[in-house]
């Protein structure tokens, strides 16, 4: 039982960012925008947003386009970038190379670079 426990304890207290945060990210997309959006990213659309509009993006793809459209207008693309999760230093601090291992694989090392992003229409 103590062997069970010794190897649950060492998962949990590696990987940090991984368990901590999980691998999507949320990205906030705000504006003055009246009428409802689409808004696409790589693995999902929402239909009929309104804005503010929190999203869920894989940390792996902060760096691929958000592309959003509407009827009467058009929008540049938003691209999140990638910081650092400052869960990872948890693995750092702890030793665990497996668990930051882990978090690179699952792309948890990535925090989108801002926690919210303007959304700016353009008349068509």
């Amino acid at each position: 039982m103590g062997g069970v426990a010794s190897i649950l304890g060492t998962l949990l207290l590696t990987s940090c960012a991984t368990i901590f945060t999980g691998t999507k990210a949320k990205v906030n997309l705000i504006g003055e925008i009246q009428e409802p959006i689409t808004i696409t990213t790589l693995d999902s659309t929402y239909q009929t947003a309104t804005l503010p509009y929190t999203i869920k993006v894989k940390r792996k793809k902060l760096d691929l386009p958000i592309k959003i459209t509407s009827d009467h207008y058009t929008y540049p693309d938003i691209i999140p970038g990638k910081s650092v999760n400052g869960w990872v230093f948890g693995n750092i601090a702890i030793g665990g190379l497996i668990g930051l291992g882990v978090d690179f694989a699952t792309g948890a090392v990535n925090n989108p670079a801002k926690s919210s992003y303007i959304v700016e229409p353009i008349q068509k």
